[in-house]
C-alpha cells in the first residue's frame, strides 16, 4: 500500500471509526484493496472482488454520458445505498477511482467521504 492510501485509511478510520468497512482502488481491471475491517475478511471471494471492479469501470466509463445527461458538472462520485451500509466510489482518472464503504450508522455524509479521498488522493 503507497503512503498515500496508507494515510487515506488513516483519514477514512479518524472520520468514521469502526463503521468503515472497506478501502480499495481500482485501476483499468485491476483492484487493490487496501482495507477490509476484520469481520469482513473473508466475506468476498476474489471472483466477486473482480466482478465489483468491471462494475466500478463501467460507471467511469458512463461518467461522460451521464455528466451530459444530468447537465450538474462533473460527476464527482456515486453512492449506493445498501441496508447495512453505503458504498462511495470517487472516479480518480479516466479509468480509475476509490471505492469505500461505510456501515449504514456511520454519522457522515457521502460529499464528506468524496472530499476526504480527493484531499489524500491529490
Amino acid at each position: 500500500m503507497t503512503e498515500a492510501r496508507s494515510s487515506l485509511v488513516d483519514s477514512l478510520h479518524e472520520h468514521v471509526d469502526d463503521s468503515l468497512r472497506i478501502v480499495g482502488y481500482h485501476g483499468g481491471n485491476s483492484w487493490t484493496v487496501d482495507y477490509v475491517r476484520e469481520d469482513l475478511q473473508g466475506t468476498y471471494e476474489t471472483d466477486v472482488v473482480d466482478e465489483i471492479a468491471d462494475d466500478l469501470l463501467l460507471n467511469v466509463v458512463a461518467n461522460e454520458r451521464q455528466e451530459t445527461l444530468y447537465e450538474l458538472g462533473d460527476m464527482r462520485a456515486t453512492v449506493r445505498l445498501f441496508d447495512q451500509g453505503f458504498v462511495v466510489h470517487v472516479p480518480l482518472g479516466q479509468r480509475d477511482g476509490c471505492l469505500v464503504s461505510v456501515d449504514d450508522d456511520a454519522d457522515v455524509r457521502g460529499r464528506e467521504l468524496v472530499e476526504l479521498v480527493r484531499r489524500v488522493e491529490a
